[in-house]
C-alpha cells in the first residue's frame, strides 16, 4: 500500500513538474548527461571493520552532482535517480565477486522505510543481474546516522540489525548508497559474521 501511495505520488508529479535534473534543474532528464559527467568514477577498496573491504565507486564531494542526488533520493523521495547508478554497481559486482557471492541491501526499520515509501539501498540493487537476498532486518528504530557526530555513531546501531536465514559460510556483499564513517556498513557485517557468514564486503556509491 505504502509503495502505491509513493509510486501514485510520484506520477502526480511527474505529470505536474516535468522531470529536472536533481543538481542543474535542466528539464528532459533526472541527470543530465552534463552533470553526470561531473561524478567521477573511481573504484576505490577502502577498510571497515568487520569487512573483507568495501568498494566506494565514485568520489562523494560535498555539494557535488552525486551528493544532490543521493538527497534527491532520500529526502525528496526520487527514487528514480537510483537507475543511474545500476550500471556501475552491476559491473563492480560482476567484475569483483565471483558467483557464489549473494548482494544484499543495508536495511532499514520499517518505520524509516514506511515515511520514505523505499528502501533506498534496495533500490540500487533493482533489476540487477547478480545473486541477491534479504538476509538481514534492522529492529531497532535508531536515530539518522547524519545527525550524530562520529563518535556516536557505532554506538547509535550496536545491536539494530537481525539476520533472517541461515548465512552460514555464506559470501556476503552489502550494498549502501554512501559510506560515511562505516559504522553501519561494519554493525551490519558483525551481525552477519557473528551468525556464521563466512566473508563479508561492502559496495557504495560514494565515500
Amino acid at each position: 500500500m505504502v509503495s502505491s501511495l509513493s509510486a501514485i505520488r510520484r506520477l502526480m508529479l511527474d505529470l505536474l513538474f516535468p522531470s529536472k535534473c536533481v543538481s542543474c534543474g535542466a528539464s528532459g532528464e533526472l541527470i543530465c548527461g552534463t552533470c553526470f559527467a561531473q561524478i567521477h568514477r573511481v573504484d576505490e577498496l577502502i577498510p571497515a571493520k568487520y569487512l573483507s573491504g568495501v568498494f566506494s565507486i565514485y568520489r562523494y564531494e560535498k555539494g557535488g552532482v552525486l551528493q544532490k542526488a543521493v538527497k534527491a533520493i532520500k529526502y525528496r523521495f526520487i527514487r528514480e535517480v537510483s537507475g543511474y547508478f545500476r550500471h556501475d554497481i552491476e559491473c563492480v559486482l560482476k567484475c569483483n565477486f565471483a558467483n557464489d557471492y549473494i548482494a544484499a541491501a543495508v536495511p532499514l526499520h520499517r518505520k524509516r522505510e514506511k515515511w520514505r515509501g523505499f528502501n533506498q539501498a534496495a533500490e540500487l540493487l533493482y533489476c540487477i543481474d547478480f545473486p541477491r537476498c534479504d538476509f538481514l532486518t534492522r529492529k531497532v528504530h535508531t536515530k539518522p546516522q547524519a545527525e550524530l557526530h562520529r563518535a556516536d555513531r557505532l554506538s547509535n546501531l550496536r545491536n539494530a540489525f537481525a539476520v533472517c536465514g541461515d548465512v552460514s559460510g555464506k559470501n556476503i556483499i552489502l550494498i549502501d548508497d554512501i559510506c560515511t564513517t562505516g559504522a553501519t556498513l561494519s554493525e551490519c557485517a558483525r551481525t552477519l559474521k557473528e551468525a556464521g557468514a563466512k566473508e563479508v564486503w561492502g559496495v557504495v556509491l560514494g565515500h
